[in-house]
């Protein structure tokens, strides 16, 4: 099979659709562009370009080789140096096939780009490779957020993928386009929805015991187009409660209240948060968004990580539990 054939069953293998008979893609117009991968170098993200060159064999590397010549095949959005460099340990410390599923979801499947006022948008990214996992690939979720800088600069526009700011978007390559982010988009989804990903969250178990038993956690499976977020106290925030506001959660009135008050019904990813910014619960009430040199908090309650992306949405961990004014 030549070489442009193995590279659309490729393509159709990792969408999850049948390949029937296909015409190859037509090549590139413009024969200067340079492929995906050189295109990432010469923009500032090395540590991405080098990370995936030394993956020899791995199937991204030979899906991008493979394409190198046929336009808008895959859209990267390419983390810079620093950004790595500032991710966890654990991503600095990745190898093997979770180091190849992390750079796989930073690859959407076709053109992805000018997003203009898209949000909430997604795009199916290339992971997992069919060779590797039975699940359908996971979606790139695109956001658009206004941030207020002050009353002489008023607001600014910033778009973020699966919460990384896009830092420089749309950069053409041979193969499709580049866009340069801001963080390393991890941890990265595995197909569970915010109530899947609550059950399988040790440290989160008291309060998915609570959703749970206020008839609250099933409505939090909602579709992806229809996506919810989620700032989830820890079990050590619950234990840190006064014995008064434990009994207070006894009645499922004010449980609920108090549950929903930690629910927005959008997806709000960290790039998107301000300074004084005033969020809607899906309880209705106000939070109060506050963010200086000592971190993120919302109604006076300090995030202590971000940026969980669910199928549905987004899930930040809470040091202590959000009370609504008046409860």
């Amino acid at each position: 099979m030549e070489l442009k054939s193995v590279f659309i069953v490729s393509l159709c293998l990792v969408a999850g659709v049948k390949c029937v008979a296909a015409a190859a893609p037509t090549p590139a117009p413009n024969s200067t562009l340079q492929p995906i991968l050189e295109v990432c170098h010469h923009v500032g993200a090395n540590k991405f370009h080098q990370l995936i060159q030394n993956s020899s064999g791995s199937y991204l590397l030979k899906l991008l080789q493979d394409s190198a010549k046929y336009p808008g095949s895959f859209s990267a959005f390419a983390f810079t140096d620093k950004a790595f460099f500032n991710a966890p340990a654990e991503v600095q410390n990745m190898a093997g096939q979770e180091l190849e599923w992390l750079l796989q979801y930073h690859f959407a499947m076709g053109y992805a780009g000018n997003f203009g006022s898209k949000s909430d948008y997604l795009y199916p990214s290339v992971f997992p490779s069919p060779l590797e996992e039975s699940l359908p690939p996971q979606d790139i979720r695109i956001n658009r957020y206004n941030i207020y800088e002050s009353a002489k600069l008023g607001f600014h526009k910033v778009v973020t993928a699966s919460g990384a700011q896009i830092l420089k978007a749309d950069v053409p390559a041979s193969n499709g386009v580049v866009h340069l982010i801001d963080k390393v988009m991890y941890p990265i989804p595995y197909g569970s929805n915010l109530p899947e990903f609550l059950a399988n969250a040790p440290d989160l178990s008291t309060l998915t015991y609570l959703l749970k038993n206020n008839s609250i956690l099933a409505n939090l499976a909602t579709d992806p187009a229809h996506p919810l977020t989620l700032f989830a106290p820890t079990d050590t925030a619950f234990s840190r409660l006064t014995d008064a506001q434990k009994e207070k959660l006894k009645d499922k009135k004010t449980a609920t209240h108090v549950l929903t008050y930690h629910v927005l019904n959008h997806a709000l990813y960290h790039a998107g948060m301000y300074n004084y910014q005033k969020l809607t619960a899906l309880s209705g009430d106000s939070i109060l968004v506050e963010r200086g040199v000592g971190g993120t908090s919302v109604a006076g309650k300090m995030l202590t990580y971000f940026d969980i992306t669910v199928t549905n949405g987004v899930i930040y961990k809470l040091a202590e539990v959000m009370f609504p004014p008046g409860v």
